[in-house]
């Protein structure tokens, strides 16, 4: 039996195919290990690859078409299928090897007792320069938010248990393959050393041809394959998050969020486009934060013009939803919600000296009418107690003048079971909240 199989699913790339695979072929050319077959599966129309393939007589290939699905999950299991080596390797055509130890170390690390490794890469635009090593890493949302990476980093056991790449999927085809592994061997060995480089370019399936629908699609897929559940799903509702500082983590717990419901829009407001932004996900551009102010001045006075539902889920790095079961349609008759704040001597107090305990915004519910209410009533940004608050301008600073508006906040009987930040007296009895924030959630998510 041959050690390693290097599986590589094709298609014409826009015309770029060949280029593509003589980059891949160059480099395995080099390799130091000699004992490797690599099986080349072609999901093309035509048969340009098939007779560049022929050609190439210095390494021991396997041709084969794909007569299954039209797809990558397809066009992958085809070459799987067709693989003889004891490991299997997964190479991406428009990805390549590092040098000319990457196969020997892929082996040489290898651990057939743990069944599946992942390793580290990096990512070039040009095939010159080199930018953002990616060490893989876990997380338990792997089959929504893929901290592993690319596909080309996997490396698996061929045994005649197979665990197939799901054909049904795109958005989410690589993620949902890589818990699927999991549930089989466990956790995977992950390898530090640079072993491939995954090439950027403008005709990538995660740069062309994914919708909204086609997530909602998958993610609803996935959750009744996986877990036998439907998600409910808030057409009203926008789930937005603002950041220029946490932003991996803050993306990660947006991607938490929207495995648990699906939403009507889903928004990253930063002042620029992440790298890999997961699918469903709409970036948008927002000023820098240089400083809390900033946060609360945008988030104040212009978070309206990001949101065309009625109502936004403003999440943070630290907040998300752990209770979906608890949501209320009737939540939505209100115009701001947050978690209950304390009873602290001098603050939460409106300029009457009525206290507030409902308004923290850093997993809050608002509505259209209250993001546009600073504009439309003439408002500013106001500082108390030293610093500047959106959460306080929101539901304290400017009271009077909101409620004459018409703006209806939360209660503080809802808002125990909407979020939990802090322990008062009247959440005490409360072991489930919708949300949190601050990972202070009464109870494990």
């Amino acid at each position: 039996m041959t050690l390693l199989s290097i599986c590589i699913p094709v298609y014409e790339a826009q015309g770029r195919g060949i280029e593509f695979l003589a980059q891949n072929f160059k480099q395995l050319k080099l390799q130091t290990l000699k004992d490797f077959e690599i099986v080349v599966s072609d999901n093309s129309a035509d048969d340009v690859i098939e007779k560049y393939v022929a050609g190439i007589k210095d390494l021991n290939i396997k041709y084969v078409k794909n007569e299954g699905a039209k797809n990558i999950g397809g066009n992958t299991n085809n070459a799987i299928k067709n693989a003889t080596g004891e490991i299997i390797q997964i190479m991406c055509q428009d990805d390549y090897f590092y040098n000319k130890n990457s196969l020997q170390k892929i082996v040489d690390n290898f651990d057939r007792n743990i069944g599946w490794m992942v390793s580290m890469y990096m990512h070039t635009k040009d095939r010159l320069g080199l930018f953002k090593q990616q060490i893989p890493s876990w997380n338990d949302q792997i089959y929504f938010t893929n901290t592993i990476g690319a596909p080309s980093c996997l490396s698996f056991l061929n045994d005649d248990n197979k665990v197939w790449v799901d054909e049904n999927l795109t958005c989410f085809v690589d993620c949902e393959h890589y818990y699927c592994l999991y549930k089989k061997w466990g956790l995977p060995k992950v390898l530090k050393e640079l072993i491939f480089v995954q090439l950027l370019w403008e005709g990538q399936v995660t740069n062309t041809g994914i919708t909204q629908n086609m997530v909602d699609t998958e993610v609803a897929y996935i959750n009744d394959k996986l877990f036998g559940k439907k998600k409910k799903k808030l057409d009203n509702v926008t789930l937005l998050a603002y950041s220029s500082h946490d932003v991996d983590a803050t993306i990660a717990s947006m991607v938490k969020c929207m495995g648990k419901m699906d939403f009507g829009a889903v928004k990253l407001l930063s002042h620029e486009k992440p790298a890999n932004l997961p699918n469903g996900i709409i970036y948008e551009n927002a000023p820098l934060i240089n400083s809390f102010e900033d946060y609360s001045r945008y988030m104040f006075l212009e978070l309206g013009r990001h949101v065309d539902t009625s109502h936004v889920l403003v999440v943070q790095y630290d907040s998300c939803i752990s209770h979906p079961e608890l949501w209320k349609d009737e939540w939505l008759n209100f115009d701001y919600a947050g978690a209950v704040w304390p009873v602290v001597e001098n603050n939460y107090l409106t300029d009457k000296g009525e206290r507030v305990r409902v308004g923290n915004g850093g997993f809050s519910l608002r509505s259209k009418k209250l993001l546009d209410a600073p504009k439309t009533l003439g408002l500013n940004l106001e500082e108390r107690q030293g610093f500047y608050n959106e959460d306080g301008n929101c539901a304290i600073y400017h009271r009077t003048k909101m409620l004459n508006y018409g703006i209806k906040y939360m209660p503080i009987e809802e808002a125990c079971i909407f979020s939990h930040e802090n322990n008062v007296p009247e959440n005490a009895h409360i072991k489930e909240t919708f949300g949190y924030h601050h990972h202070k959630q009464p109870l494990k998510d």
